[in-house]
């Protein structure tokens, strides 16, 4: 897994399968870039980002549509050994 390193002159694109709870990890890594001045939307696979930051809680959640190739994926329902 590559990481890029972001500064403000980048967007990131958080991604995730919206189970009705917030996603913590989501919320800590739109903290993060916020506090470090990189702008962050939610994931739209029309647009173009620096990295994309991908999210699913549960293995029977509908597998998430028009994420990069490079999308940095984590949570258990890719499997237990995934880390954002």
């Amino acid at each position: 897994m590559d990481i890029k390193f972001l500064d403000s002159r980048d967007t990131i694109g958080l991604a995730c399968d919206f189970t009705g709870f917030p996603n913590l990890a989501m919320m800590k890594i739109s903290a993060y870039a916020k506090q470090h001045g990189v702008k962050v939307e939610l994931f739209d696979p029309t647009k173009n980002y620096s990295q994309v930051f991908a999210s699913k809680v549960f293995s029977f959640s509908p597998e998430l549509e028009g994420l990069p190739e490079d999308t940095i994926k984590g949570g258990t329902g890719w499997g237990l050994n995934n880390w954002l």
